[in-house]
């Protein structure tokens, strides 16, 4: 049996592989990116802990549920006018 699965097929163009040292620079910036992504998410998280004003924008804590910021303004100019308020813009 002729083992082929490296080689390109009859009208295939062969596929190039960077050099080991462009691979090597690569990962490492991936790496760097990934670690440094870990470190902020990390400290953010750790903040977010340990601070319970910070910790009130996730957590209405006199309902225990989750903090609901505003609503998209499309919605809330569509209450405006079924609501008539006279703040219509």
């Amino acid at each position: 049996m002729d083992n082929n699965l490296f080689q390109p097929q009859p009208g295939q163009q062969p596929v190039m592989v960077a050099d080991a040292d462009t691979t090597r620079t690569f990962l490492a910036r991936v790496f760097t990116y990934m670690g440094l992504a870990m470190v902020i998410s990390g400290g953010v998280a750790w903040w977010f802990g340990h601070d319970s004003s910070m910790l009130s924008y996730l957590i209405n804590f006199e309902t225990g549920k989750q903090t609901v910021r505003r609503e998209p303004a499309v919605a809330r100019d569509a209450a405006k006018e079924d609501e008539g308020c006279p703040l219509k813009s």
